[in-house]
């Protein structure tokens, strides 16, 4: 399949009428059928875990999601948990690296994170 490779709210532009721009193609190749919208679930996970006054209508965003990219789609599926847990791992190895704090802060920040994603595999995800 061909993948955009970084697909997130920042490389999406939603005009007033309705119509959708995608950027940023630097990271196009060739990938798994759910890399770009687990990964755009991913992102969209974060920012309710930022704002939750938002939490609720977020998690309604990310269950239109599945349901245009494929109306059988579910965030339960194996492959799509996978593919969740790949960008997981990822995104935390990525922030380990780039942590420039001593040993216990990056620990804890590391834990923070880590907590933020364990809701990605609770079987209600999207139900609420």
């Amino acid at each position: 399949f061909a993948i955009h490779g970084d697909l997130s709210p920042t490389n999406i532009i939603v005009q007033p009428t309705g119509d959708i721009t995608i950027l940023d193609f630097s990271a196009a190749k060739t990938g798994t059928r759910y890399h770009d919208i687990a990964h755009l679930f991913l992102h969209l996970h974060f920012g309710a875990s930022r704002l939750p006054i938002r939490r609720r209508f977020l998690r309604l965003v990310q269950r239109a999601l599945l349901a245009e990219f494929d109306a059988a789609a579910s965030a339960e599926e194996p492959a799509f948990k996978l593919m969740l847990l790949q960008h997981c791992a990822c995104h935390f190895a990525f922030l380990a690296e780039q942590s420039s704090a001593p040993g216990r802060l990056a620990s804890q920040r590391l834990g923070r994170l880590w907590r933020r994603l364990m809701p990605l595999w609770t079987p209600d995800l999207v139900a609420s």
